[in-house]
């Protein structure tokens, strides 16, 4: 039998079901779900100057965002999040230093920040050179420059929640906007789905017993609603 050339990109993972060592819950409406490998996603694309085609495009339930299967000119495969508008067969390239071809920028691109212009539209973006992606990496997230200062190689970027933060012009980011767009607006048909991804039933404390949380047996009084532990909920409600 054939030994799969993409195993050492996907690791098997287990579900501790929100359970400490001891066996007791420690964090609650969590079960185990149905089984999925964790796919090895590349966050930082750091093969410089290499071509690489797109081969599949995948979807994980640990990412929102579907993931593009690449293929390098050297024969390394990879995991990369997709954006938006990537098909089988797209040429990609990792470029970061290379700002003489700047102006032959394509979608799915790994550039840094330094070649690039105002307004740009990127996701997967770096909050330090060579850390990893940490910012946009959701589906259908993006990111914009709104400001550049080349004399201390530091750019304002507007982040998807509109927050303004300062990043060196070093850090690498992909072009486009995050795939899976549609992503907010799925709608889970039926409460097996929530099961199957790993959640449990939630039930109010209204609805227990006196022995079950504070608010059980039907007792409306002034007291403050509280947790299951007794602190209270609301303080500046």
């Amino acid at each position: 039998m054939q030994k799969n050339i993409f195993s050492n990109l996907r690791i098997g993972t287990y579900s501790k079901a929100g359970r400490n060592y001891t066996g007791s819950i420690v964090t609650r409406h969590r079960q185990k779900g149905n089984k999925n490998n964790k796919i090895l996603v590349d966050w930082t694309r750091r093969l410089n100057k290499q071509y690489a085609v797109c081969i599949s495009l995948v979807f994980n339930k640990h990412l929102s965002t579907f993931t593009a299967l690449i293929k390098y000119a050297n024969g390394v495969y990879s995991y990369i999040l997709a954006p938006q508008g990537l098909f089988y067969g797209d040429i990609l390239k990792n470029s970061h230093f290379d700002g003489l071809n700047s102006r032959n920028y394509k979608l799915g691109y790994s550039v840094s920040l330094f070649f690039l212009p105002a307004n740009s539209v990127f996701f997967n973006l770096e909050s330090k050179p060579y850390k990893g992606a940490q910012y946009s990496r959701s589906a259908g997230t993006y990111c914009l420059i709104s400001k550049i200062d080349l004399e201390k190689n530091l750019f304002t970027i507007k982040l998807p929640t509109g927050k303004l933060i300062l990043i060196s012009g070093y850090c690498s980011v992909t072009l486009g906007r995050a795939s899976n767009v549609l992503h907010k607006k799925t709608i889970v048909g039926k409460a097996g789905l929530n099961r199957l991804s790993g959640s449990r039933p939630t039930v109010r404390g209204v609805a227990m017993n006196p022995v079950d949380h504070p608010h059980g047996g039907r007792t409306k009084t002034s007291s403050p609603e509280v947790t299951p532990w007794g602190k209270i909920a609301k303080k500046n409600k």
